[in-house]
């Protein structure tokens, strides 16, 4: 398994679970179980940046208004980043109301972020989950994807 940022994020997720907030375990404690899970030092420093601009933009973030007939349509860049697979995806999810346009769009930033790495449909299915969970106004949508997501074989949460 290729040990990077992604990794280290599920493995975070994975660890702490769903219902704990992993600055509760504080930093250090999380960084040194990272490293003896195998994690690089650089990796992991990269992981808690991911996941601090994830806090910021969340905090920061201005309520997108969209029209009852909007479409998202993907830039180049986001098609380049993800396959046909994981943009049908987020494109049900959205369709569904469990992402927002804002959540959204958070998780096109949160993937973007994570453009050196080729993603799959299971590691953006983390991302989703990661982002919800980070929004405490998506807690509905969170634990209706998280429902799906653990009960459900075409999700591949593993």
């Amino acid at each position: 398994m290729k040990k990077n940022v992604l990794d280290i994020l599920i493995h975070l997720t994975q660890d702490t679970s769903f219902e704990d907030d992993p600055s509760d375990h504080g930093q250090e404690s999380l960084e040194n179980m990272l490293t003896d899970a195998g994690f690089k030092q650089g990796d992991i420093s990269k992981a808690f940046r991911w996941l601090d601009d994830l806090d910021y933009q969340t905090s920061q973030q201005v309520p997108i208004v969209t029209a009852p007939a909007s479409v998202r349509c993907f830039a180049a860049a986001e098609k380049n980043l993800l396959d046909v697979n994981c943009r049908n995806y987020l494109l049900n999810l959205a369709n569904t109301g469990i992402l927002s346009a804002n959540s959204f769009e958070i998780v096109m930033d949160r993937v973007i972020a994570l453009a050196e790495y080729d993603i799959t449909l299971n590691q953006l299915e983390w991302v989703v989950l990661i982002v919800l969970s980070n929004q405490n106004h998506e807690q509905a949508a969170f634990e209706r994807l998280k429902s799906i997501a653990f009960t459900q074989e075409s999700i591949h949460l593993n």
